[in-house]
């Protein structure tokens, strides 16, 4: 069965080529644009022979024969009798056996037969003049104005003379001249436009049988005005049919520029038919396919917005395996797809009763699906969960259960900065991976109300030239307090760039009551992308921040780093900041690295597996976390809360000294280059 979405590119005869003029204006206009000149002239004038004979003919002897039933029926020749002067005597004759008749047929035959047939002939010579002018103006206006006004003109022409002379001439005259000229030229103009006449018959149609590939769009392709109840048909059948109806879409936006408005309705139909069909399936969970010139039935961006949210969070629960936390990911889309079914009722009416039955359709399979996992959940519930995180920074809302220790580090902060007259320069420092940056991200909790941290993460991109440096700092600072805005353009001056943020520096140590600790993480990063391209001028920026920060007591410098001042040359940090005041970040102790195997956690550890444990990682923070993270993963999967030496031994082996793993390297390159 061939494709009704399929348009040939080029007519079978010149039959078609006037069916596409009336029929198929887009199809015709585009073959019309493949020909030349002289290819339009040639198909104009074999056009117009054939259809002249295959449709202008029989045409003019239908219309002929109903110009005559008029004349007949409303007595003409009484009302407008004919004038012409050289057959003054013929049409006096004509109209004295006119009156002698009484019935409209004996009428007709007069009207045809009078004067041996005069009529007729005159028709017939109407007919051979109006094709030889129809090719003459066909091969004019084709060569000036193209093929589609040439043919319509021409055929037009040809069948106009014709009724004019047959009927005119043929002895009405007068009103009936008129009459078959209007009749020809506006039957002509009804059948290339609006198709009036057509109007009936496609509802009709509609009435017995209409579905996506057989309506009168698929062969009319000049609907201007809309067919009753033809919308509310076709897009309850895209609904039942999404994929041709949205093949029908795609059919009427490239053949039917004057369907815009119904296509986008079988578009909302078909794509929520989708939904509706396919629930919990994202790969139909797409927007409809839009369309410019119906802005009426266009969605809001947030509605399409949400809808690739709501792709996105349902794909985040497909590809989670946790069980726990695979449940967790689809109520959250659970909590997505009711606020857009709720969105969805704001649009506007005309469109948006498409989607709520399929929304709610997803809704109910979404509660089924929640409740399938909550089972599995509850049947498949872990022994404890997993809250261990190794290589990763910690932040004090999620993971203050496993951020232990480090008093130390609190109580000398505390005291030293309370106490000083002049404000003191820290250098917190060691190995990488034993917690320094996840220390800054819980110092206001450790420091309390009385102290604001403002940290800087000094390998961030933007930190790349010192205007850009400061400017990053200026950002951080605007986060806690809103500042003057400074114009960080690049300078060859790094004195009075500092200059600049020193002076905001100063009003903020005179506006706040706290103790402002900027914290600087991974500092070394500043000696490696900007202090390094000028050693000269790099070493006075340090001298002048060592003095600011000894002629104030509110705002303190602590560099986050794994190397010393020392170990920093060109320029020479550790000259610059004799007077600073080192923090060691070390490893737990052992009550310390014991409490964070134990306490966040549901699971015995027997004593000789903490002490080999301990042994294995002298307290190093990271590797603990890793040890515990894969232990548990043994209790959960195999349901037991007993750990033992054996368990530990299997972590080690497979994890921990594998070679060629990223925990060994690590270790081995980060953590001992210096044991």
């Amino acid at each position: 069965m061939p494709n009704p979405f399929d348009k040939p590119t080029t007519p079978k005869s010149s039959l078609q080529l006037l069916q596409w003029l009336i029929f198929e204006p887009v199809l015709f206009k585009r073959y019309e644009n493949t020909l030349s000149k002289f290819q339009t002239a040639r198909i104009v004038l074999k056009a117009i022979v054939v259809n002249f004979f295959v449709v202008i003919i029989p045409l003019t002897l239908v219309l002929y024969a109903i110009g005559v039933f008029i004349i007949a029926v409303f007595d003409l020749p009484l009302i407008f009798p004919p004038d012409a002067p050289k057959n003054l005597e013929a049409n006096k004759v004509f109209v004295q056996q006119w009156q002698t008749y009484s019935t409209w047929w004996e009428k007709a035959y007069l009207f045809a037969s009078f004067d041996n047939y005069r009529s007729l002939i005159v028709l017939a010579v109407g007919l051979a003049l109006g094709l030889a002018l129809g090719l003459a103006l066909g091969l004019a206006f084709g060569l000036a104005f193209g093929l589609a006004l040439s043919l319509a003109l021409s055929l037009a022409l040809s069948l106009a003379l014709g009724l004019a002379l047959g009927l005119a001439l043929g002895l009405a005259g007068g009103l009936t001249g008129g009459l078959a000229v209007g009749l020809a030229f506006l039957l002509f103009f009804y059948l290339s436009y609006f198709r009036l006449w057509l109007y009936p018959w496609h509802f009709l149609k509609s009435l017995v049988s209409v579905n996506l590939t057989n309506n009168p769009y698929i062969g009319d392709g000049a609907i201007w005005l809309p067919i009753w109840g033809m919308t509310r048909k076709l897009t309850a059948k895209a609904q039942q049919n999404p994929e041709t109806g949205l093949a029908l879409v795609k059919f009427l936006q490239e053949y039917r520029p004057l369907q815009t408005q119904l296509a986008m309705h079988i578009a909302h139909a078909a794509t929520a038919g989708n939904w509706q069909h396919h629930p919990l399936e994202k790969q139909y969970l797409l927007p409809p396919p839009l369309i410019q010139e119906t802005p009426r039935l266009t969605p809001s961006e947030s509605w399409l917005n949400q809808i690739d949210k709501l792709k996105g969070q349902f794909v985040a629960y497909t590809e989670e395996h946790q069980i726990t936390l695979k449940k967790a990911q689809f109520e959250t889309f659970c909590t997505q797809l009711d606020k857009f079914r709720a969105l969805t009722t704001y649009e506007a009416y005309r469109w948006h009763h498409y989607y709520l039955p399929a929304l709610e359709q997803w809704q109910s399979a979404a509660k089924q699906e929640l409740d399938k996992l909550a089972q599995e959940a509850q049947n498949q519930e872990p022994i404890t969960h997993n809250i261990y995180r190794f290589g990763e920074i910690l932040y004090p809302e999620k993971d203050q259960s496993i951020f232990l220790g480090r008093e130390d580090i609190k109580v000398e902060l505390k005291q030293q900065i309370l106490t000083a007259r002049t404000m003191p320069m820290f250098l917190c420092y060691g190995q990488r991976r034993v917690g320094k940056s996840s220390l800054l991200r819980f110092l206001p909790r450790l420091l309390g109300s009385r102290f604001q941290v403002i940290y800087q993460d000094c390998q961030h991109a933007d930190v790349n030239s010192l205007s850009n440096w400061l400017k990053n700092l200026q950002q951080c600072l605007d986060k806690r307090w809103k500042l003057a805005e400074i114009d960080w353009q690049p300078t060859e001056n790094w004195l009075e760039a500092w200059g600049k943020m020193q002076r905001q520096l100063e009003m903020l140590s005179r506006q706040q009551e706290e103790k402002i600790i900027l914290a600087f993480d991974e500092y070394e990063s500043l000696q490696e992308r900007i202090f390094m391209s000028n050693p000269r001028q790099g070493k006075m920026l340090l001298e002048a921040m060592r003095s600011f920060s000894q002629q104030q007591n509110q705002i303190v410098f602590l560099f986050v780093g794994a190397a010393q001042f020392a170990d920093l040359t060109q320029p020479n940090w550790d000259r610059c900041f004799i007077h600073a005041m080192p923090l060691q970040v070390d490893y737990l102790c052992y009550e310390d690295a014991t409490r964070l195997i134990t306490e966040p956690v549901d699971l015995n550890y027997p004593t000789a597996v903490i002490e080999r444990m301990w042994t294995v990682t002298q307290g190093h923070p990271a590797l603990l976390q890793m040890l515990c993270r894969y232990l548990v993963n043994i209790a959960n999967t195999e349901s037991r809360k007993d750990m033992t030496l054996a368990d530990l031994e299997q972590v080690i082996s497979q994890k921990i000294v594998h070679r060629n793993t990223y925990a060994l390297s690590s270790f081995w390159s980060e953590f001992c280059s210096q044991h």
